[in-house]
C-alpha cells in the first residue's frame, strides 16, 4: 500500500513543478497547452524529469529581460553560463 501512495505523490510533485515552470517559460503557447494536457493524467517519472529539464531550459531569464533582478539572480546566472561553457569546451 506504501508504494501506491508513494507513486502518487511523487506525480503530483512532478505535476506541481512542471505547472509552476510553465508559467515562464518561453514556449508557444502551443506547445505550453499541449504540455498542459499532458500532465492533466497520469505522467511517469521519466517523462515527468524530460518536461521539468526542458521547461527550466526555457525560463525568462530576469536579467537579459530586463525585470527586476536580485544578487541570487546574477550568481545563479553566471553560475550556469560558467557550467555551459565548460560542457562546450569537453
Amino acid at each position: 500500500m506504501h508504494y501506491i501512495d508513494e507513486l502518487f505523490e511523487s506525480d503530483h510533485q512532478y505535476r506541481d513543478k512542471i505547472i509552476s515552470l510553465l508559467k515562464h517559460a518561453i514556449i508557444s503557447p502551443e506547445e505550453k497547452d499541449s504540455i498542459e494536457r499532458e500532465v492533466r493524467d497520469y505522467i511517469d517519472s521519466q517523462r515527468a524529469e524530460e518536461l521539468i529539464l526542458y521547461l527550466f531550459n526555457n525560463q525568462i531569464d530576469p536579467i537579459t529581460a530586463g525585470h527586476n533582478y536580485g544578487q541570487g539572480d546574477i550568481i545563479k546566472k553566471i553560475k550556469n553560463e560558467q557550467f555551459n561553457n565548460s560542457k562546450s569546451k569537453s
